[in-house]
């Protein structure tokens, strides 16, 4: 697995759980990504509006509004923004959103709580498709 295909590529990361926010952070740094954060949808929305992203890693139940919302809006955005990579961060089983998350536009999702290996692989596998 190449890890340096994260390195100097911009990741936002809405996250509202504070610890989840700083493991997660704490990875991208350490692959030598540039991490940027929002605490819901919202937020992430208007970050994407004012800046590029090459992926975006959504919590899918976040206050104020949700990753799966958020994403609806993402893939509805005029131009390129609207076709960055989303990966969506839950405690809910795959099994059970996997249709909810295809409809979404979400490219994968990483189960919580989630382990470094498995974050690092599914970031590595979508950004080598950009």
């Amino acid at each position: 697995m190449d890890e340096n295909i994260i390195e100097g590529k911009r990741i936002l990361i809405a996250e509202d759980n504070e610890l989840n926010k700083f493991i997660i952070i704490n990875y991208i740094e350490k692959w030598k990504g540039l991490p940027d954060y929002a605490k819901n949808g919202k937020e992430a929305i208007s970050l994407l509006e004012k800046n590029n992203y090459d992926l975006i890693l959504m919590d899918l139940e976040m206050p104020v509004m949700g990753g799966i919302e958020a994403s609806k809006i993402i893939r509805s955005m005029e131009g390129e923004k609207s076709q960055t990579p989303i990966i969506a961060l839950s405690a809910s089983d795959m099994d059970e959103i996997h249709k909810i998350i295809s409809e979404a536009g979400i490219n994968d999702m990483v189960p919580k709580p989630f382990r470094k290996e498995r974050l690092q692989k599914v970031i590595t596998t979508i950004l080598s498709k950009k």
